[in-house]
């Protein structure tokens, strides 16, 4: 391409992990986290020396953007300004003037010169990439699909029809979409084959071939002639090994159900593993979100880039939803399934009580928040009110002096629980019912007395949101 302003002088970069191009000058991450860039610098937008903990970049006329590990966007040169309040964004690109994020719940935001609408993304959900071209918008939804917005006169934003995409990219006036089975789409100005021939190769020396072969995932060679449509050719050019690797990475969470399983207190472990599946390109990011309850709001927790665990505080009473985003080198992606842990409450509203005294052990004591309820007489009761739920549960204390109780949900007799154990065991959850909708529900607990074993301790309320 052209060099004028010694925007291809890159010759000299190593260890990058991404690559992002303007108009006259490029930008590269490196694996460290630091940023390089070269060409043009009319506006500022070479100075990047200072960047660290960036974990993607984008590129506009004039413009260079880096992703922090925090979610803020670093910018430098022509609209710069326009990011430097965004949070909790996971990618970004410019245009002409323009530029767009993807935040990490799915949606995007926009900012900047909208004549041709390249900015209406404010209802777009489920994005998990995005890209702009010089007076239009993409992104690719997680169902495969592409939305598109702005200047339309070359085609570049008819993508209405696209399936089974795995990723996109654009040009100035172009969109380009690669697919499942390694297909490539495209649209907009400068597709009329010109360029008609792509042969790949997976020999160990290059090859000629003038018949079209799909790459499988592997190292590959490749060999390119072009024609100009009169029958001459150019000379052929032999390039490679390229690594293509198609397959998404693997991604899973373990987090507890309900904290009091592992926890003593609103603190509990969440772990997340992530994988790239061979042939590995290696993973680029692993990003850890969590949402509590009451919110739409995904919120990044943790950057890892690798598998790992940590300690999430809670708040009693509050459901928190987590889930895992890895990204590999070839920017194949995977969300790992949404995972919930409801911390209890320790207490949750008595409506009404029989009994059923108030304990506060000592620090030394497994029980939840170190305090229980617990009742010795037949007929003792506990009755909560617990709003706004999809779930109630209870939470107890097992041991071999511990006894029987009858559960009430909404005024109806459910079921009888038994909490004897031959050791004793604090936070059991001993009980649990869901509902399809969200409600204030009411749960009575009512000891039996059980001969022998007449103790009944309640340790927490599980409130599911």
């Amino acid at each position: 391409g052209g060099n004028g302003s010694g925007q291809t002088n890159v010759s000299s970069w190593s260890n990058m992990k991404a690559i992002a191009a303007g108009i006259n000058h490029t930008v590269g991450l490196r694996n460290n986290g630091t940023v390089v860039a070269v060409g043009n610098s009319s506006f500022g937008e070479l100075a990047v020396s200072g960047w660290t903990d960036i974990v993607s970049i984008g590129a506009g006329f004039g413009l260079s953007l880096g992703v922090r590990a925090d979610g803020a966007v670093e910018g430098v040169g022509r609209l710069s300004s326009l990011v430097s309040s965004w949070q909790d964004i996971i990618a970004v690109d410019g245009g002409s003037d323009h530029v767009v994020g993807l935040k990490a719940d799915g949606t995007v935001v926009a900012a900047g010169d909208n004549t041709y609408g390249q900015t209406d993304v404010a209802g777009w959900t489920d994005i998990v990439a995005v890209a702009a071209g010089w007076y239009h918008t993409v992104g690719l939804k997680a169902d495969g699909t592409v939305v598109a917005v702005g200047r339309n006169n070359y085609g570049q934003t008819d993508v209405a029809g696209w399936r089974d995409v795995t990723a996109i990219a654009t040009g100035a006036d172009h969109t380009i979409a690669l697919r499942s089975k390694r297909r490539m789409t495209a649209t907009g100005r400068g597709f009329s084959g010109q360029t008609n021939i792509w042969i790949w190769s997976p020999m160990r020396q290059p090859i000629y071939s003038s018949s079209h072969q799909t790459p499988t995932d592997g190292r590959w060679y490749y060999n390119v002639r072009t024609s100009d449509g009169s029958g001459r050719w150019t000379s052929t050019v032999h390039d490679g090994p390229f690594l293509v690797d198609t397959q998404r990475p693997v991604v899973k969470m373990v987090t507890p159900f309900v904290s009091t399983r592992i926890s003593k207190t609103t603190t509990f472990k969440v772990k997340w593993t992530a994988e790239d599946a061979a042939p590995s390109s290696g993973l680029e990011s692993v990003r850890v979100y969590y949402r509590p309850s009451g919110s739409a709001k995904w919120r990044l927790w943790k950057t890892p880039n690798k598998s790992g665990e940590a300690l999430f505080t809670g708040r009693a009473g509050t459901t928190y939803y987590f889930k895992t985003l890895a990204v590999d080198k070839a920017r194949n992606w995977k969300w790992s399934k949404v995972y919930k842990t409801i911390v209890p409450f320790n207490e949750g509203i008595i409506e009404s009580k029989i009994g059923f005294f108030g304990y506060s052990k000592s620090g030394a004591s497994q029980n939840y928040l170190s305090s229980v309820r617990y009742s010795y007489t037949r007929g003792n009761e506990l009755r909560y009110k617990l709003y706004n739920n999809n779930g109630i549960g209870l939470v107890v204390t097992k041991g071999p002096n511990m006894g029987r109780a009858k559960i009430y949900v909404d005024g109806k007799y459910v079921t009888t629980v038994d909490a004897y154990k031959s050791t004793t065991r604090a936070r059991q959850l001993i009980y649990y019912k869901g509902f399809l909708k969200k409600g204030t529900h009411w749960l009575k607990i009512v000891n039996l007395g059980t001969p022998g074993r007449a103790r009944f301790e309640v340790d927490g309320v599980v409130v599911g949101r």
